[in-house]
């Protein structure tokens, strides 16, 4: 959950529910239950969020995770004196959301016959996982927004030097015009894995609508991000090409 915030951009201002701890034991989280509880917290507001809950409240209390949690909401607190609510991030990299693409590849995946795991329907929700994976762990800022938000595309995207695509399988006409502008302006575009087979509302399109981009190199793109997260190699290309 908090990994996946990481992408969050400030004045979208989430408000993540976040682990409050196990029923019985954490297992092999025994050690790390201090981060994995109060440490989210901190990492939520550090990425975006406008601030952090907890389920379930009595889970605090049954895993003596309470007494963290209230010193790290005195440490954001202090963050807060100190600037945090009204800093920014560098525009770095915008990685680009698609929530219509989720929706219409789960909808493919689920009347499919072809029982692949790589084409399941969670195939686009790893991909975007490993790509947010991927750049917070190498600390490498950078910006949320939602491809189906067309009018801030179109005003916020030139400002950013490098744009991420995780799983564009279903993209609208406007939304590649925006991104056409912004590479325009010199913004280095990276696609990864679909190449927009469908548009805004499923309709598959005769043509991938960014078939001809990876055909001429107009854009970078990565086949396999979900492998590619596994393979150092493939990964070091992935991350150079952002940094």
């Amino acid at each position: 959950c908090v990994k996946l915030l990481a992408a969050a951009a400030r004045p979208n201002s989430a408000l993540p529910i976040l682990k409050a701890g196990e029923w019985s034991n954490w297992a092999n989280l025994e050690r790390w239950r201090n981060i994995v509880t109060a440490g989210s917290a901190l990492a939520a507001v550090m990425h975006g969020a406008g601030g952090a809950s907890f389920y379930r409240h009595n889970y605090l209390d049954i895993n003596k995770n309470a007494d963290w949690v209230k010193d790290v909401f005195k440490l954001i607190a202090h963050l807060d004196r100190l600037g945090l609510r009204q800093s920014v991030e560098p525009r770095n990299v915008a990685v680009l959301h698609s929530r219509a693409s989720e929706d219409f590849w789960q909808l493919r995946a689920n009347m499919s016959d072809d029982v692949d795991p790589l084409n399941a329907g969670i195939r686009r929700y790893a991909t975007q996982k490993a790509v947010e994976e991927l750049l917070l762990r190498k600390s490498i800022p950078n910006t949320f927004f939602y491809l189906e938000k067309e009018d801030e595309l179109e005003t916020e995207l030139a400002k950013y030097p490098v744009i991420i695509l995780p799983f564009p399988y279903s993209v609208s006409d406007r939304a590649v015009q925006a991104i056409e502008k912004a590479m325009e302006a010199g913004s280095q575009v990276i696609i990864c894995d679909r190449l927009g087979e469908t548009n805004e509302l499923g309709t598959p399109r005769k043509k991938p609508i960014f078939n001809d981009w990876k055909r001429d190199g107009k854009a970078i793109f990565v086949d396999d991000v979900i492998g590619t997260f596994w393979r150092p190699k493939t990964s070091k290309t992935f991350l150079q090409t952002v940094q």
